[in-house]
């Protein structure tokens, strides 16, 4: 009898775990993204010539992407306060994945990409051109809804121009039960997108 009480306990809190996780309240609202980040409305998809491999090129980590980041570090937050952990959903979520994988695509073409605070400082540091990295995540909030992510690295030149675009996305659909967001799956299709577009 005991242990069906403790069967029935850990069932319980697995499901108001999932609840949680299915209704939104374990993750964030989404951020609002400023659309003027990249000095321009986001273009609707890729344009320009990308710089050769090989060129010295510094990475920029711009606002969208501080915001994405600190939306999924709530999400893992609060997943990780309750009774019961969705260890599936706090892996999903994890930002490391994606942005791990964005990277070393840039470092396949810029062997030498190293990031800085700004486009400026990045000039000043004797770069040919600066990538200027913006990530925007929006999680879905019940089984069947869609979980997405859109990557754009814009280019610049030395006169602070922009030279190109990449834009690559990704979406994934959260299953039932809500195990995941489906964000691991939305941000291998967005890589696998950049990856292509520079050519590795």
């Amino acid at each position: 009898m005991m242990n069906n009480l403790k069967v029935t306990k850990r069932l319980t809190q697995l499901a108001v775990v999932l609840l949680c996780f299915a209704v939104g309240s374990c993750v964030s609202e989404p951020p609002k993204y400023d659309d003027a980040a990249l000095g321009a409305a986001p273009a609707a998809s890729s344009s320009g010539r990308i710089p050769p491999s090989g060129s010295k090129v510094g990475l920029v980590i711009n606002g969208n992407t501080e915001k994405s980041l600190e939306d999924a570090q709530k999400g893992d937050s609060t997943l990780k306060s309750m009774p019961l952990v969705n260890t599936s959903a706090v892996k999903d979520i994890d930002p490391t994945y994606y942005h791990a994988r964005i990277l070393a695509a840039l470092k396949r073409r810029y062997p030498s990409i190293a990031v800085s605070d700004s486009v400026s400082a990045s000039t000043a540091a004797g770069n040919t051109y600066t990538a200027v990295l913006d990530v925007r995540t929006r999680f879905g909030k019940v089984s069947g809804d869609k979980t997405s992510i859109d990557i754009t690295v814009a280019f610049f030149d030395k006169s602070k121009r922009p030279v190109s675009r990449i834009i690559a996305s990704g979406t994934g659909v959260i299953p039932y039960p809500a195990w995941d967001v489906g964000m691991q799956r939305a941000a291998d299709q967005a890589v696998e997108q950049l990856a292509a577009q520079l050519g590795g």
